[in-house]
């Protein structure tokens, strides 16, 4: 769509880069062409007849098939998919071909030009595996050939890729030239002829295997220019060729250089202002000896370019959204007071939403929505900016889930924006706390409990804790030693863990401090490691409530903390969310067909009660059966899936496609805030940077997280995609 077009220069070349380094064949291959239209013979075939129309044969990007391959140049991917295509439209081929078959026989009729090239190839193979490879990118592209955008821009890659070379070349092939120039005078003169049978090179100086191969390769250097030159690159896509010696580097770049969306969007991400761009890329100019004069490049045109890819970028996004949206989704938001440097009321504050949506498969780990600024941070507030978002992108038919913080604000029974947006959806979706947010909610009562309640926004213990430096390898013995019974008695990691003494706190102070590690050590660690986990959750949080019941016999007034709070936090146990559990590793199999059965049993209700879910009385005896009622019925309602397979044997439920389908469901919904807290930090980041028009504010953020998107870390391998 925009973001494709901006990748095209001006002049509608292509832009590439080329990992392994390509050789273009000398128009008359040194008095040899090479041409392939009758195939060699493990390849023959008698050519079909062509269709009356061209259209007929039209392949989505690689174009028509091709009998034949020919050329100065070695062959690119679209010549050999060409090729490859016409291989499969012959008579024995239609039907069902064997691709692998067909991939072979293309890379058969390819090799014939790297040996007069006089290039080491791969194995027929590898090279047979690295079509295959392309086959399988055009196939995942073919797929949404209906879609009018390009996301990500993996179509323009692609055509990109499709006019490079198709590389068959050994990973040695430059070493063994190499090494080549290094043979004595007798053998280079026996070595290197570049192609027997050309009677005129015959009777021209003989030069080294490496040198005499690319002068071959490119018409018109003379001996002295290739002298020095390790790898050349032919690209079609720039003005010069791209030739690469031992210190320098020559390339072209496109007069209007700051189109570029890559150039837009990592400026983005890494904050720069548009002076700073401008200076950063004229100078990389300047480096390669430049003129300036010739580019068409200053701040206001940097301003230009960085705000036409952000809206492009946004627009891409949301027509992707429109035409395939997931289709179970879970909406995500967390709230932050940010202060405004930059704007017209320095100093201000102003309370600020990040809304997010997750679902597969294209959002597994969230997406931004955007980032509105709300009078209060009231449930009515929240909901209200979250809904517009949600109308905007077309999503209010696809959110099944709401992920949450549970601040009053959010949970709240009458007022909290769950409730509300639940309203505004107007149908039943699943209450998700953050399970994080919870733990830390206990945590918190522990410590309270123990020392007080925290007035600062800081905890000075905290603080003291990382200033003085205690030994990190304890993180590790909690970990490994952080599972096991309740029985009263010390775990084992205690002794090693506990290094209060070394703090110089009093004795009441060190004594408390060991119960903090008792509780943190045998309950809160490995329910933070499993906090991700839906389908542990309910067998999970039925146990923690039942081992706080046991540690009464221990520690009495931090169980009772403990459990107080858990009677406001036992989302994770209501009808609703309890058949989550089915799909968990927690059960043995006999508690699944209990749940099961009683499920199967239990009458669906005409209507789902909307609102904060009830949440259940729970005994020492309690079992997650018991917690089965009407509202468990959800889950299946939700997807649309039948009940037979509940009466089935729990070892057969994989085979049902019901099962399968809410396994799915339930393995990527989330049960943890952390996409919204990730928003969170990266509207914090960019708060007071770059601009301070809001609307560009909101393009900005999704710019930069299309480029996090591209460029997941800063590695070579990386950028070069």
């Amino acid at each position: 769509m925009f973001v494709a077009d901006l990748l095209k220069p001006a002049n509608k070349s292509r832009d590439t880069s080329q990992d392994n380094f390509t050789m273009a064949v000398s128009k008359e291959l040194r008095g040899h062409k090479v041409d392939i239209s009758e195939p060699p013979p493990a390849v023959q075939r008698q050519a079909s007849r062509r269709p009356a129309t061209r259209s007929a044969t039209e392949t989505f990007l690689i174009g028509y098939p091709s009998s034949s391959i020919s050329g100065s140049q070695l062959p690119t991917n679209r010549q050999a998919f060409q090729y490859f295509l016409h291989l499969q439209s012959l008579p024995e081929n239609t039907g069902n071909p064997k691709h692998q078959d067909l991939a072979n026989e293309t890379v058969e009729a390819i090799i014939p030009f790297w040996q007069m090239a006089r290039i080491k190839t791969m194995t027929k193979y590898n090279a047979a595996q690295h079509f295959m490879t392309l086959h399988k990118k055009h196939r995942d592209l073919a797929r949404n050939k209906g879609r009018t955008g390009d996301p990500g821009g993996k179509r323009s890659a692609f055509v990109l890729e499709l006019d490079s070379l198709f590389d068959i070349g050994a990973s040695d092939a430059i070493q063994e030239i190499e090494r080549n120039r290094l043979l004595s005078r007798e053998k280079k003169d026996k070595d290197i002829r570049v192609l027997p049978g050309s009677e005129d090179r015959e009777k021209g100086p003989h030069l080294p295997h490496s040198e005499g191969l690319l002068l071959m390769c490119l018409p018109g250097l003379t001996q002295p220019t290739v002298k020095g030159m390790q790898r050349t690159w032919i690209t079609n896509n720039l003005v010069l060729d791209v030739h690469i010696t031992t210190d320098t580097v020559t390339l072209t770049f496109p007069r209007r250089v700051m189109e570029c969306v890559d150039i837009c969007s990592t400026a983005d991400r890494l904050g720069l202002s548009d002076n700073q761009v401008t200076a950063l890329v004229s100078a990389t100019l300047k480096a390669g000896g430049a003129d300036l004069d010739k580019f068409v490049i200053s701040t206001s045109t940097t301003r230009r370019n960085r705000m036409l890819t952000r809206y492009h970028i946004i627009q891409e996004y949301m027509a992707a959204f429109s035409e395939d949206p997931p289709k179970y989704a879970a909406l995500h938001w967390d709230g932050k007071m940010l202060r405004d440097v930059l704007g017209s009321d320095p100093g201000t504050t102003s309370e600020t939403l990040a809304v997010l949506v997750s679902g597969p498969p294209a959002y597994p780990e969230g997406k931004l929505l955007g980032v509105p600024v709300i009078d209060s941070s009231t449930g009515t507030a929240q909901a209200e900016a979250s809904m517009d978002l949600l109308e905007a992108w077309g999503l209010t038919g696809v959110i099944t889930a709401l992920v949450f913080d549970t601040t009053a604000s959010n949970s709240g029974v009458h007022r909290g924006a769950a409730k509300l947006l639940e309203q505004q959806l107007d149908r039943k979706v699943f209450y998700l706390a953050c399970r994080h947010h919870i733990l830390e909610v206990l945590v918190a009562a522990v410590w309270e409990n123990l020392f007080g309640k925290v007035k600062s926004p800081e905890n000075p213990w905290f603080k003291h804790f990382k200033d003085t430096r205690l030994p990190a390898e304890s993180t590790g013995v909690v970990l490994e030693h952080s599972s096991g019974q309740v029985d009263g008695q010390k775990p084992v990691f205690y002794e090693d863990v506990h290094v209060a003494e070394q703090l110089e706190y009093d004795e009441e102070t060190v004594v408390k401090l060991e119960r903090l590690n008792l509780f943190l050590g045998l309950f809160y660690t490995p329910m933070w490691m499993s906090s991700t986990l839906a389908a542990d959750a309910p067998a999970n949080d039925l146990q923690f409530m039942k081992d706080m019941m046991k540690f009464k016999r221990t520690d009495p007034e931090i169980a009772q903390a403990v459990l107080q709070k858990l009677e406001n936090h036992k989302w994770y146990l209501t009808q609703e969310v309890m058949p989550f559990a089915l799909f968990g590793s927690r059960l043995s199999d006999k508690e699944k067909q209990d749940i099961a059965a009683k499920l199967h049993a239990t009458e669906k209700p005409d209507s789902f009660r909307r609102g904060k879910p009830m949440f259940p009385q729970v005994t020492a005896k309690t079992t997650l059966a018991d917690l089965v009622g009407p509202e468990s019925h959800l889950l299946l309602d939700t997807l649309g899936i039948e009940y037979d397979w509940l009466l089935q044997p729990v070892a057969t439920w994989p085979r049902s496609d019901d099962y399968s389908k809410a396994l799915e469901y339930v393995s990527n919904v989330k049960v943890v805030n952390d996409i919204a807290e990730r928003g969170v930090k990266m509207m914090t980041d960019f708060a007071n940077i770059i601009t301070t028009d809001s609307q560009q504010k909101q393009y900005l953020l999704q710019t930069v997280e299309y480029n996090r998107e591209r460029f997941d870390s800063f590695k070579k391998q990386t950028l070069k995609k």
